[in-house]
């Protein structure tokens, strides 16, 4: 009867753990890819992005696994950025993120039936950016930090200035860069460095909608130079 009764108990712990395990986050058996949504064939930059994502975006996949390593699906999942910038002082008064406040910023998602979610980040401004990135589940408590991970890129915008906003001062950075047919920033279809009316096709579109977003300028770090 006791050897029962102690089996028993045996197989109600195994049965919990077998529960806890399927309803918590694993960092282990969990993946986080960092990647740039890319439309830009750039030999010299990351990304060119735009404020409405419609050219290039730095983007986080992440997919949620319990601890028996199958998906898990309805996890809030929280994205935590920090981020400084070197503009490029030629053009660029700022680099900006948008949905940014002093340089940090916070995303959330919901993890669909096969345990992903995505984030995607995008801003304005030419040069450096450091991202300093953390993912955490917040469906366990405590929450489980999943991975965290920090990006050198190299960034160009139509929002040349980097407020977050393209207007006519952005034309005022672009056009010297086309009249001397050359300029890093100026170089949106990167052609190698030469700005063309190639470039302003890209300009104008960005230009003609006023592309905006709410967000911030980055605190400014002395970075590995862009080219």
């Amino acid at each position: 009867m006791r050897k029962l009764t102690v089996l028993i108990a045996l197989a109600g712990c195994l049965l919990m753990a077998s529960s806890a395990m399927a309803t918590l986050p694993s960092p282990a058996n969990s993946t986080c890819v960092f990647s740039v949504t890319s439309a830009s064939p750039c030999a010299d930059a990351d990304a060119v992005w735009i404020h409405d994502g419609s050219k290039d975006q730095l983007a986080i996949n992440v997919t949620v696994h319990n601890g028996l390593d199958a998906p898990l699906a309805g996890c809030a999942v929280r994205l935590d950025v920090s981020a400084t910038a070197d503009p490029n002082a030629s053009v660029a008064s700022s680099i900006s993120l948008c949905g940014s406040t002093g340089g940090t910023a916070t995303f959330y998602d919901t993890t669909d039936a096969n345990g992903a979610a995505a984030f995607s980040l995008t801003g304005g401004g030419c040069g450096a950016v450091s991202l300093t990135w953390t993912v955490t589940a917040m469906c366990a408590v405590p929450e489980v930090q999943l991975c965290s991970a920090t990006q050198a890129l190299c960034v160009k915008s139509t929002d040349f200035t980097g407020d977050l906003t393209i207007n006519f001062f952005d034309t005022f950075k672009y056009l010297p860069m086309l009249n001397a047919a050359s300029g890093y920033c100026g170089d949106l279809n990167c052609s190698g460095g030469d700005v063309s009316f190639f470039d302003t096709f890209v300009y104008l579109p960005s230009l003609s909608s006023a592309a905006s977003c709410v967000g911030d300028v980055l605190p400014t770090a002395t970075l590995t130079a862009c080219p």
